[in-house]
């Protein structure tokens, strides 16, 4: 019949329109990345999840100063980053990519190394108490490097294994910094480059079971930062320049899906309020990853709409030459033929005698 024609058509075409708004949606959603908010870039395209995300980052513009924090989670690959390209010193963050490069390189852990006066003299640390001439595995260093973040320590590793094979290293790891010297084991970094450090000691953690720095990284003896922020267990580095020279830290955040965070900042570790930016953004960065991966409860179907009342339709019985005249009149549509004897009904307003 004609009028079931069109409706077909209109349906089809119906279908059509919705499928081609789908597929612009999945074209937009396979972007590597966007910058939906300002200073900062994302794969994520959720919109509530965005709407989380722009909480994050209005409460680091709220404190002010240069605030850069870096997320990464390590099974999707989701990531954000806010102030991506902001450099800092990178203070004793860099000491955790440094002892996972003397681990991953396959240096002996219990080489000893002696702790000489020239060292004692060039930096402070507590190894600065015990006599000139003592010596102490290479294992030993690593340990108060990381949980006390030990100066001395990291010194004597520095001065036996140098800095070419590192930066060589963070090259194979795809990166540009961290960068050393022969006179200077600290570097210029952005938070992202950190993280990324720390995501490769997570790796090597997992794939290869040597969770020695990781494990000591959950036990160092500062803990007031993004770990006093989080309800999950981390393993984090924390640095501290001096003054507003950089106060970071930097963390594998160990909830049923592990993540890296990184906030780095130019507070001053000494103000009263140095410490809140990173347990308040580190809160909510938990909440946010936790969210991101609960299952999506199916939205529930739509109520069908009421069936529209159409107005009552008269049918008329006319004989077989009333329906030869009428068919050519676009304003009936036949619903029945039976014998000579032909039923129709009106499609507008009309009525035959």
């Amino acid at each position: 019949m004609k009028f079931s024609k069109i409706r077909a058509i209109t349906a089809s075409a119906a279908v059509f329109a919705m499928l081609l708004c789908q597929s612009i949606d999945v074209s937009a959603d396979t972007r590597s990345q966007v910058n939906v908010l300002p200073n900062t870039n994302t794969n994520i395209f959720d919109k509530s999840m965005l709407a989380e995300l722009s909480e994050i980052t209005e409460t680091a513009d709220r404190y002010g100063g240069n605030i850069s924090v870096y997320y990464n989670d390590t099974e999707t690959g989701y990531y954000f980053y806010y102030n991506p390209d902001e450099t800092y010193k990178s203070a004793s963050t860099v000491k955790a990519s440094y002892c996972q490069y003397i681990i991953q390189s396959g240096a002996d852990l219990d080489e000893k190394i002696k702790f000489t006066s020239a060292v004692k003299k060039s930096c402070s640390g507590l190894l600065s108490a015990d006599k000139a001439g003592e010596c102490f595995t290479v294992r030993e260093l690593i340990r108060i490097s990381i949980v006390y973040s030990d100066n001395m320590s990291y010194r004597l590793l520095f001065n036996r294994f140098g800095y070419k094979g590192y930066n060589e290293y963070i090259k194979s790891l795809g990166l540009n910094a961290p960068q050393l010297t022969a006179l200077y084991e600290y570097a210029k970094v952005t938070a992202r480059d950190i993280a990324k450090c720390l995501k490769e000691v997570y790796r090597y953690s997992e794939e290869m079971g040597d969770t020695f720095l990781v494990d000591l990284m959950k036990n160092t003896d500062y803990e007031c930062q993004i770990t006093s922020g989080t309800k999950s267990e981390v393993a984090h580095k924390f640095g501290e320049q001096g003054g507003t020279g950089g106060y970071h830290d930097s963390a594998i955040v160990y909830t049923e899906e592990p993540y890296v965070l990184s906030i780095f900042t130019n507070i001053d570790s000494a103000s009263q309020r140095a410490n809140e930016p990173f347990q308040k953004i580190a809160g909510m960065v938990e909440d946010f990853h936790i969210k991101l991966h609960k299952p999506k409860q199916p939205e529930k179907p739509k109520a069908k709409p009421a069936p529209k009342k159409d107005n009552p339709i008269t049918v008329h019985k006319i004989s077989y030459e009333e329906y030869l005249e009428m068919c050519g009149d676009s304003s009936f549509e036949i619903i029945d033929d039976c014998e000579g004897e032909c039923y129709y009904y009106v499609g507008s307003v009309r009525r035959v005698n």
